[in-house]
């Protein structure tokens, strides 16, 4: 079975999962990720939008800040039910790539999403806790981003090492592209969660 994605002079590389037992594993830790996903976002549904409202002024001075800013700002969901449907979105693009990778895990552009989104959702992490740093107070989800996402990223990550299907390299240069594109990925949820939910 084939699987690995590394690079190698401008090219990917595939190299193998050694068995089928090794292949198992994997196919049951990558659920890590949305359920780690769901108690994350759990906490952000219970709180986000009481915190948007009562930040109101904050946010209006971040907005002043640059366009890129202010379209944030714009789309951040501002009900209960506008944070779920957006949550919501999120979930169905993992829950679809990680069905994606469990059945056909030789195929690249299943495991380069799914570490893609791994990636990106592990060091997204790091926002909550300088968020919470910066304000000198609570902020939405900060408290699974630190007790949740670290171990459960860390255990997928050393399985898929194992495995052979990622290396270091890879796992960096997949959590980049991931990164890069988290920022339009989120606009696109909120945006949806505004619109569905009015």
């Amino acid at each position: 079975m084939r699987g690995r994605v590394d690079r190698d002079a401008g090219q990917t590389a595939i190299t193998s999962v050694t068995d089928a037992a090794g292949l198992a594993a994997v196919r049951r830790v990558v659920w890590l990720l949305p359920a780690a996903f769901i108690v994350h976002d759990g906490e952000e549904l219970w709180t986000m939008a009481g915190w948007i409202r009562a930040h109101e002024s904050l946010l209006h001075r971040v907005a002043e800040t640059g366009a890129l800013p202010r379209l944030a700002v714009a789309n951040l969901p501002t009900t209960t039910r506008q944070v779920g449907v957006a949550i919501l979105v999120v979930l169905f693009v993992l829950v679809a790539a990680i069905g994606a990778l469990w059945r056909r895990p030789e195929r690249r552009g299943a495991l380069f999403l799914y570490a893609a989104l791994l990636g990106a959702f592990a060091a997204h992490s790091l926002s909550h806790v300088g968020l919470t740093m910066a304000l000198h107070e609570y902020t939405p989800g900060v408290v699974t981003a630190i007790v949740v996402i670290p171990p459960s990223g860390l255990a997928v990550y050393r399985r898929l090492f194992r495995s052979t299907l990622l290396t270091p390299k890879s796992a960096l240069l997949t959590a980049a592209a991931g990164l890069t594109l988290v920022f339009p990925f989120l606009l696109a949820a909120h945006f949806i969660g505004r619109l569905v939910a009015r």
